[in-house]
């Protein structure tokens, strides 16, 4: 069974100023070359300032989430086969 190597942007939304931009931390889990489960949901989080927005995008889908307690998590569609994605 082929698993494909996905790579996950997070790309942080506008506030009340023009940018907003904080620091986003992933878990290590989280990275350049990882592996995700085929036809399964597609679980992303993380920590980052609080009341920020963050915005994950992977092939062709997007969730925000607005950090609460200093973490966010956001949930995407379950992907199939294919790859490598950025």
């Amino acid at each position: 069974m082929s698993r494909p190597w996905l790579g996950l942007a997070v790309v942080l939304l506008p506030s009340r100023s023009r940018w907003a931009r904080a620091d986003v931390t992933l878990p290590a889990l989280v990275s350049d070359g990882m592996v995700l489960q085929m036809r399964a949901p597609v679980h992303v989080w993380g920590w980052a300032r609080e009341g920020e927005t963050v915005k994950v995008t992977l092939r062709g889908q997007s969730a925000t989430a607005t950090t609460q307690g200093g973490w966010w998590t956001v949930t995407l569609k379950p992907l199939e086969p294919g790859g490598p994605l950025t």
